[in-house]
């Protein structure tokens, strides 16, 4: 259909629609009268127009609109299981991880540890030495406190031998005797305080008839020798000489002089030892050679190659710590 055939249609459309002027409809019915191919195409278009009004026309049902609604949530309540569904169904299993990047991982963690394990063990060694040292600071109130009711002496043990390792089977005696003194007359210390934090001990309850710790594992610090008298504290120099420290290495087990000059306490490794001095103040010294005169304060001053046990002090300020404990 060519182009001006379009337009005749499209004209006849509105011919036959009566949707032309009166000037436009009269120059249609002209041109109807003068072309027979336009008065064809007229027919044609009538005829159509005839079969669509035959045509039977569809009756809109009155509860259409209820049942397009109830179409539509149906579908929406279809749509949501499914949905539920694909939720709930079976997954294939994948790995987060590699097998390489879990080795590198757990590479990682060992090193970690490797690092933190260390500096976790210092930081509760240095705990133990700090707590060490606060209690050697009470024992040393104690002590001055005592030397202040005793005209400046600090605790001895009274003893009626001379011999404080039990050697040959000589009687000794314990020079911890002095130390209990403190427990015994209340000065405000506990049996606890003679226990250093990094080897520990068990507690005990002090009884009237009780002259000096009961076993080694209650007292870890060695004293100043002091079979008869203590130490005065307006002898010597005041606040050099060590009068306490952590327990001697030298007679743990008996004498062992295979124990050098530079041996340090075993309460804390071998590293060092706490110390107190005669004024009452403590310090954390890693040689035991830290008395009077860089004296070794395990040893008297001649350092002799055996001890018999019954052994003193070279001179008023030569430090002689004796063993924590020696039974009776």
């Amino acid at each position: 259909m060519t182009q001006d055939e379009n337009l005749d249609e499209i004209l006849l459309i509105d011919f036959l629609r009566s949707r032309l002027d009166d000037e436009q409809a009269a120059a249609v019915r002209k041109r109807l009268e003068e072309e027979p191919d336009l008065r064809a195409l007229k027919a044609n278009l009538e005829n159509t127009f005839a079969a669509l009004n035959c045509a039977p026309q569809p009756q809109v049902p009155d509860d259409l609109l209820e049942k397009t609604l109830s179409r539509i949530a149906t579908v929406r309540r279809t749509n949501a299981i499914l949905s539920l569904q694909q939720l709930d169904a079976p997954r294939r299993f994948r790995p987060t991880f590699s097998m390489k990047e879990l080795v590198a991982v757990a590479a990682v963690v060992l090193i970690a540890v490797a690092i933190s394990i260390p500096s976790l063990q210092l930081a509760k060694r240095r705990g133990e030495r700090g707590l060490c040292a606060a209690q050697l600071g009470q024992i040393g109130n104690a002590l001055q406190s005592f030397a202040g009711d005793n005209d400046d002496y600090m605790p001895g043990t009274n003893a009626t031998t001379d011999y404080w390792l039990d050697r040959n089977g000589k009687e000794c005696a314990s020079n911890s005797a002095g130390l209990f003194k403190l427990l015994k007359n209340d000065y405000h210390v506990s049996p606890v305080t003679f226990q250093c934090p990094s080897v520990g001990g068990a507690s005990f309850t002090v009884a009237p008839e009780m002259a000096d710790f009961p076993k080694p594992e209650h007292i870890q610090y060695s004293y100043q020798h002091s079979l008869q008298r203590g130490p005065n504290t307006r002898e010597g120099r005041y606040s050099e000489m060590v009068i306490l420290a952590d327990q001697s290495p030298w007679f743990q087990n008996g004498y062992d002089k295979s124990s050098a000059e530079e041996d340090c306490s075993e309460n804390h490794r071998g590293c060092g030892q706490n110390v107190l001095y005669l004024d009452g103040h403590s310090s954390w010294a890693t040689s035991p050679q830290t008395g009077v005169e860089q004296d070794n304060i395990y040893t008297i001053a001649n350092n002799p190659d055996s001890y018999t046990g019954n052994e003193t002090p070279a001179n008023k300020t030569d430090t002689f710590l004796l063993p924590a404990w020696t039974r009776r």
